[in-house]
């Protein structure tokens, strides 16, 4: 192939593709969108699943404090940073740990760690398991960020249908147009041959 041939294929090349994309700009461009937007869930899905990512994301749900009132004390939430998914499995609980303040006889405050099957008793028969309030307020919190993302998705769900139909009147028009003007030549042509 000589450099000339080449030069030429490259220019046909050229003329094609920049055909291609001014006819499809939008699908290209939406295309490239959305190539973009599965390439970022895949990679957030990969991230996600590391331990020490979603043990953050659980805890990020999870209260800092919390008073109960049956038991008559403030209770504090932390990172447990020995979370490993191999050892505790799925277990939501070992993301975390909950513990009280005590004030010892030199003033110090220590943490008195509760232990995530420990249930502690109030009252004749009340009882109450720290760590479940602690992970039914975080459901609470998910429960609204879920419907606030639900609300979300719809909205750009119907921006995006709107969005599509938007496009096909534009294509609609184009072709319209088209054949209008197709028409209108043959008639021209029609006339002058007469």
């Amino acid at each position: 192939m000589s450099k000339s041939d080449f030069n030429e294929t490259k220019e046909i090349v050229k003329a094609s593709a920049a055909g291609t994309y001014k006819k499809h700009k939008g699908l290209i461009i939406g295309s490239a969108v959305f190539a973009l937007l599965a390439i970022v869930l895949i990679i957030g899905t990969v991230i996600i699943n590391t331990d020490e990512v979603s043990s953050r994301l659980i805890y990020s749900f999870i209260p800092d404090q919390l008073y109960i009132e049956e038991v008559g004390r403030t209770f504090y939430s932390e990172l447990n940073e020995d979370y490993d998914s191999d050892v505790d499995g799925q277990d939501l609980l070992a993301t975390y740990k909950t513990y009280y303040i005590t004030v010892d006889e030199n003033g110090n405050e220590v943490k008195n760690y509760i232990d995530k099957t420990e249930v502690l008793r109030f009252g004749e028969n009340g009882q109450v398991d720290v760590n479940l309030v602690f992970l039914a307020r975080a459901a609470e919190k998910l429960a609204k960020i879920s419907q606030t993302v639900k609300t979300v998705a719809a909205v750009l769900i119907v921006c995006a249908i709107a969005f599509g139909i938007y496009l096909w009147y534009l294509s609609y028009k184009k072709r319209e147009a088209a054949a209008r003007e197709k028409v209108y030549k043959n008639k021209n042509e029609n006339r002058h041959n007469k």
